[in-house]
């Protein structure tokens, strides 16, 4: 594998080398042109079965001067192991 200098931690590196593992199982997998939510659950799987912590399209508020514009909801992996 190719070691580029990171300014991440190394425990949060692995984590991120973990999880495009995960996305890369389901890409060869399933292969392309799927929607967006087959790939979403099928990450989920992988993510799980790797012990992944994560939450699934959890919402973030969006601001616009001072304003709530709206919740955009997006998956986010809150924890490791």
């Amino acid at each position: 594998m190719l070691r580029i200098s990171s300014p991440l931690p190394e425990d949060l590196e692995l984590l991120v080398h973990e999880i495009i593992g995960c996305c890369i199982a389901v890409h060869r997998t399933l292969g392309s042109g799927l929607l967006e939510g087959i790939y979403s659950r099928a990450v989920c799987l992988e993510l799980n079965a790797a012990g992944i912590a994560f939450e699934r399209e959890k919402a973030l508020p969006v601001m616009y001067r001072g304003q709530l514009l709206c919740e955009h909801r997006r998956t986010s992996w809150s924890a490791r192991r």
